[in-house]
Order: structure tokens, then sequence, then C-alpha cells
């Protein structure tokens, strides 16, 4: 069974999945820095950027991807960075499997490798 949703749909669940996720009283365990979870918001996004582009709705592309850019994340980052910081693996992990969970935590938001750094940096403030 193929399933296909319109555009209207994939924002609305994106929006959707966004607000549940990055709920500032109780971040949603196991979704919150799940891969799974992660990787079909990005997918959703990238299928609404595309389409739009596709049909000649560049405007609509272009709001998708200023609202998509981490840089301008200041209330999204705040729950990221308590959220990894409470994580008791964090510490046997690898740079690599840190930025990889953080990449996962931001999803749908895009992150550039100074991005990642500077959370991890923030995240091992947040450590104490």
């Amino acid at each position: 069974m193929t399933l296909e949703l319109s555009i209207a749909e994939r924002e609305a669940l994106v929006s959707a999945l966004v607000r549940l996720k990055f709920n500032e009283d109780e971040v949603p365990e196991p979704y919150f820095g799940s891969p799974f979870v992660g990787e079909a918001l990005l997918k959703l996004l990238a299928s609404v950027i595309a389409e739009s582009e596709e049909a000649g709705d560049l405007g609509r592309a272009r709001r998708w991807k200023f609202w998509q850019d981490w840089s301008i994340r200041g209330y999204e980052r705040q729950i990221v960075v308590k959220h990894a910081a409470s994580v008791q693996a964090w510490a046997s992990w690898s740079t690599g499997e840190r930025r990889n969970f953080l990449r996962h935590c931001a999803a749908p938001f895009l992150l550039s490798d100074a991005d990642l750094d500077d959370l991890i940096t923030e995240v091992e403030a947040a450590k104490g």
C-alpha cells in the first residue's frame, strides 16, 4: 500500500510532530532522539520543499527552508541541550555518536558542523 499525502497534509504533520517533539513541559520519549522520527520528519519536510519547487511555489519552499535553519532556533536549542545533558550515556559516546544523537534530537532542523560543535559544548557545560 502506498500512502499519498497532499502538501498541506504533510505540512500539518510536520507542524504537529514538531510541536509534540519540542513540548517544553515534557519531551516525548523515546521519540525525541529517535533516528526513525528524525529521518521521517526530514523526509516529510524535504518532500514538501521539493514538491513546492516543482510546482513553482518558490515562496512556500523558501519559507520552509528558512524555517528549517537551526541558526534561528532558540527555543528548540534550549530543549535539545537540556535533554542531551540528561542522557546518562552521553559521557560514553564518541563525538560522532553525540553528533548523530543531536542531529536526531534537532530534526527537522538542519545543523551545520559548527552548530553541532556549539551544541556539544553547551551540553558539556550544562552537565557541569
